[in-house]
């Protein structure tokens, strides 16, 4: 695979292409950092957060990586299919911070090299990261990439691909699961206040009841972020140009907050 190949897989726009193509990597450094990011993944990150430009950067080092990655995942008996629809989330950061900063580059960097390393895997709609509860339950994390509609069929769809791909392999961890007992996630999505701001057949709150909510966090502002597209200390500098963007900043002008719900799921 070629780094062409690649990019054109993660469907990364052609101006990003032209953006990340003409970042200077010299050829000494990418082999030095990516020793790094493989083998020691904290210097990796100290040595990154060096960098003055590290956004665009990290999307020249990730695109540039993206031929051993898929070496790495067919190694691994992973599908192309797979590799590229978790590898898709640097197109999504990308564009992201493109929406944010008129230019292409990648501020979630950390989470991205997840799906780089393995560490979480995306399979149709949701992505799915192995974990352990304090107690040493395996469980599998959800997490929920922006990039689209979030339709019950397609979340039930992820789940099913998720029991028949994890329940027959090793973890990261080197630990032979063969007993998963939950499905986890921990998002803006299952704050149960999110009734009172949607209609009741809104994709929101459908994914929400697939959850059973055991806990909320009030510290947390990821829906203000996700909601808005980014946070100020006064609700009145919001926009209110959807239906939730509107029931949300009223929600807030009451001095009310908006958290994150953490939910399980069995996994059966």
């Amino acid at each position: 695979m070629t780094i062409k190949e690649f990019m054109d897989g993660i469907q990364l726009p052609k101006d990003a292409q032209a953006a990340a193509v003409q970042i200077l990597l010299p050829k000494e450094e990418f082999v030095r950092m990516n020793r790094l990011f493989w083998q020691d993944i904290p210097a990796f990150w100290e040595e990154t957060e060096k960098k003055q430009n590290a956004p665009q950067w990290f999307l020249r080092f990730y695109t540039t990586m993206g031929p051993e990655c898929f070496s790495r995942f067919r190694e691994a008996g992973i599908s192309q299919d797979i590799f590229f629809a978790t590898l898709k989330d640097i197109t999504i950061w990308a564009r992201a911070f493109y929406q944010r900063h008129g230019s292409y580059g990648i501020s979630q960097a950390r989470w991205a090299a997840k799906g780089m390393r393995m560490e979480v895997l995306r399979l149709g709609r949701l992505q799915f990261e192995p974990s352990l509860l304090s107690e040493g339950v395996p469980v599998l994390k959800v997490h929920i990439p922006e990039d689209g509609p979030l339709k019950k069929e397609e979340v039930m769809d992820s789940f099913r691909q998720a029991k028949d791909f994890f329940s027959s392999r090793i973890s990261s961890d080197s630990q032979a699961r063969s007993s998963w007992t939950f499905f986890t996630c921990e998002s803006w999505l299952l704050f149960p206040d999110l009734a009172s701001l949607l209609p009741e057949n809104s994709n929101i709150l459908q994914f929400q009841k697939l959850f059973q909510i055991t806990e909320t966090v009030l510290s947390s502002r990821q829906a203000e972020e996700r909601i808005f597209g980014f946070l100020s200390d006064n609700p009145a500098d919001y926009p209110a140009k959807t239906s939730l963007q509107k029931h949300a900043r009223e929600y807030l002008m009451k001095g009310k907050k908006l958290g994150i719900g953490e939910g399980r799921r069995p996994f059966l």
